[in-house]
């Protein structure tokens, strides 16, 4: 995955609609060199039930394909509002706890948030992880010392299962961003199905020895748009569809305007 994660969109999209038309100008040239050998095999009509079943099976492919990146997006946007709330929470059971300790929360909790919206830029990515987890760290300290100096305070003890749910949920974000994708072997499986129908459609569009680029450069250019769509999707953190980030900008907004 590495490779569909680093390249441009642009780029994949270009490569996608090249390697289909390959496929379909390697379908001509070989039907050709059949068809010079064995001239009856233009009147073979097992070629259309083959490239009807090819493209009926890709379709399939990419149906379930969809589906299976839908569900990953969905998910991915909410444990974003999830996480939202995780954090909100947090910051108001922060007012349990001293002075002191209300402070540096509260100031931790709008940090955490500042970096948590940094990290759907990729070259923040690193960094922002490193200080996301620092802040947690902090807050469950915070959270561990009040506990021990109120061991019988329940508000405290809500404030604690706040920072533990927010910890949660970032670590499923995690799990969600670079567990949580498309297998590779359904690329593979994909690319290869596609590679075989855009190979047959070559080969049966070639029966009266002339190319037919016009439907061939149509078909590619529709399934390419299809199959770089669920690309960008799977990636969620760069490209053209992005998961939304509205709940936590609305809650950086408001913790913005409640004093510490």
């Amino acid at each position: 995955m590495a490779f569909f994660d680093q390249t441009p969109i642009w780029l994949l999209y270009l490569l996608t609609v090249g390697f289909a038309l390959l496929a379909g100008e390697l379908g001509f040239r070989l039907s050709q060199w059949i068809y010079q050998r064995r001239p009856d095999a233009k009147k073979d009509t097992a070629l259309d039930a083959l490239i009807a079943s090819l493209l009926g099976l890709l379709a399939f492919l990419l149906a379930f394909t969809t589906g299976f990146g839908l569900s990953h997006y969905d998910r991915r946007q909410q444990l974003v509002v999830s996480e939202a709330n995780a954090i909100g929470t947090s910051y108001l059971r922060a007012g349990y706890l001293n002075d002191d300790d209300l402070t540096e929360a509260r100031e931790l909790l709008r940090e955490y948030t500042d970096v948590r919206l940094s990290a759907v830029d990729a070259m923040n990515w690193e960094s922002a992880l490193a200080r996301s987890e620092e802040i947690q760290a902090r807050l469950w300290a915070i959270a561990e010392q009040n506990g021990r100096e109120y061991p019988d305070s329940i508000a405290v003890g809500l404030f604690g299962e706040a920072i533990n749910q927010l910890i949660d949920i970032h670590t499923s974000r995690l799990i969600a961003l670079i567990v949580d994708r498309i297998p590779v072997l359904m690329w593979i499986m994909l690319y290869t199905v596609a590679f075989l129908a855009f190979l047959m459609v070559g080969v049966v569009s070639s029966v009266d020895g002339k190319r037919n680029y016009f439907a061939l450069v149509l078909f590619a250019l529709g399934f390419a748009a299809v199959l770089t769509l669920l690309l960008d999707m799977d990636r969620s953190q760069q490209g053209l569809i992005r998961v939304s980030q509205r709940a936590l900008i609305e809650l950086q907004r408001q913790i913005g305007s409640i004093s510490p």
